[in-house]
């Protein structure tokens, strides 16, 4: 997590390419406690910084820069996402919990980060209900309903 926008950007790079890698290919440690906090990461860069009042008056942070690090990440995390699955959801609202509710930054950045993964999440509850309404019970379809509890916690802890 580099400090310079400019040189984290890279990064993402990598961790994009390694996407196209099966998982079954890659190296053991290149695994789900490294994915958590790689969005553990990706949340904090993406956040907004804690002095921010407006682009006009941000000094420390192009908007240019922080808009292209917003749009390689949610490639990243859709990534994670696809790794951790309802771990993903987890980490976001441990992040969350365990900070001051002041801090609007971070907040509007999990939101950022849930809606990164939006649509394949809705993809993962949908199978709750294909599952159920033919009967079956699968390894997809409880990850679907973690998935669904996991998206109710982390709103409710957001909004609460």
């Amino acid at each position: 997590s580099h400090p310079i926008h400019n040189v984290a950007l890279p990064v993402l790079e990598v961790w994009l390419a390694l996407q196209d890698v099966p998982t079954s290919d890659r190296h053991p440690t290149l695994a789900a406690p490294l994915y958590q906090q790689l969005t553990e990461v990706v949340l904090n860069r993406v956040a907004y910084p804690s002095t921010f009042i407006s682009w006009e008056e941000e000094l420390d942070l192009e908007s240019s820069d922080f808009n292209e690090m917003r749009r390689l990440s949610t490639d990243v995390l859709v990534g994670a996402y696809y790794l951790l699955r309802s771990s993903y959801l987890e980490t976001l609202a441990n992040i969350v919990m365990s900070i001051d509710s002041s801090d609007w930054e971070v907040v509007e950045s999990a939101f950022f980060c849930m809606c990164s993964v939006g649509r394949e999440a809705c993809a993962r509850i949908k199978s709750v209900k294909n599952a159920a309404s033919s009967g079956r019970d699968s390894p997809v379809a409880a990850d679907g309903e973690s998935t669904s509890i996991g998206l109710t916690q982390v709103v409710g802890i957001i909004c609460a």
